[in-house]
């Protein structure tokens, strides 16, 4: 049970197709005399319960176009691949390996577009940073130009800038 296993169909239009799928019973006869198949070893053969036809109950990975698709077929239709499973196995480990390799991308991303947003924005800052330097810097050549001297006396025209009240 579990074991993965190919068949071979010879069909018109599709010469040596071969199926794959997992067997997930086998055929036993219940004391009442009802049929299941269990995820159990299969019967010893010549045995009460050995059933040489549809002894195992099977699903396809692929059959008609339907995937999960179950069958009773003969053990003698199907042929058990062991490398199947070795080979699943890489396929699943490499699936999750290009999952993480496609997160860890998707990670540098947006790494690399939050480093840019910052670097746009500090050049944003010290652009602004500038202009309102030079604003200021307008303004005080604004200011001298305009008080013509004033500032060296300061408000009320005195040296120091004390003005009358001392201060």
């Amino acid at each position: 049970v579990g074991n993965r296993f190919r068949a071979l169909f010879r069909v018109a239009h599709k010469p040596d197709q071969y199926l794959r799928g997992t067997i997930l019973g086998h055929k036993q006869t219940m004391p009442d005399g009802t049929v299941e198949y269990k995820p159990t070893r299969a019967a010893e053969p010549g045995t009460v319960d050995s059933d040489p036809y549809e002894a195992y109950l099977v699903e396809w990975d692929v059959k008609a176009g339907q995937p999960g698709a179950q069958t009773k077929v003969s053990p003698w239709e199907i042929e058990t691949d062991h490398e199947e499973e070795a080979r699943m196995r890489r396929e699943r480990e490499e699936a999750q390996r290009a999952a993480e390799r496609k997160v860890k991308e998707e990670e540098r991303k947006v790494a690399e577009a939050a480093a840019k947003e910052a670097e746009r924005l500090r050049k944003e800052q010290a652009k602004a940073a500038r202009a309102a330097a030079a604003a200021q810097r307008q303004l005080q050549q604004q200011h001298m130009g305009m008080g013509g001297g004033m500032q060296q006396f300061g408000s009320m025209g005195m040296p120091g800038g004390e003005g009358m009240l001392g201060g």
